[in-house]
């Protein structure tokens, strides 16, 4: 996901890159409520057969996410230029995904929001940054 991508940019201390005005809606999940998702479907007999959403009750904007991922992440910048004719030519406009199904069946919470991720994300990368590629 782009997610993944603006934290690298920043930890690196880069330009995090948003296309045009950055007002489509994502979704944000930390790994962390990724995997109980996951855990806590292979625990239980009603997700058998099942596909479900492991999705944030939020949706934010691109352009929030690049701005949070900055601020929180403690470096890098915001750049917004034009669409690429390439990128605009298959950008999705909003994913809007609902949890509703995994809530409501499953119990499943996501239990970090964007900032809480970003945070524990900084700090875990804090202390190994330098074992990966620049």
């Amino acid at each position: 996901t782009f997610n993944n991508y603006f934290i690298g940019l920043a930890l690196h201390d880069r330009d995090v890159t948003v296309f045009g005005d950055g007002k489509q809606l994502r979704n944000a999940l930390y790994v962390d409520d990724a995997v109980e998702a996951l855990i806590l479907a292979t625990q239980s007999e009603q997700a058998v057969g099942q596909t479900f959403f492991a999705a944030h009750d939020v949706h934010s904007s691109v352009a929030q996410v690049a701005e949070a991922t900055v601020e929180h992440i403690g470096a890098g910048r915001v750049k917004y230029v034009a669409w690429p004719k390439d990128r605009k030519a298959v950008e999705i406009g909003d994913a809007v995904i609902s949890n509703a199904k995994i809530k409501r069946t499953l119990g499943w919470l996501p239990k970090h929001d964007l900032k809480s991720g970003l945070i524990k994300t900084r700090d875990y990368y804090s202390t190994c940054l330098k074992y990966y590629s620049r």
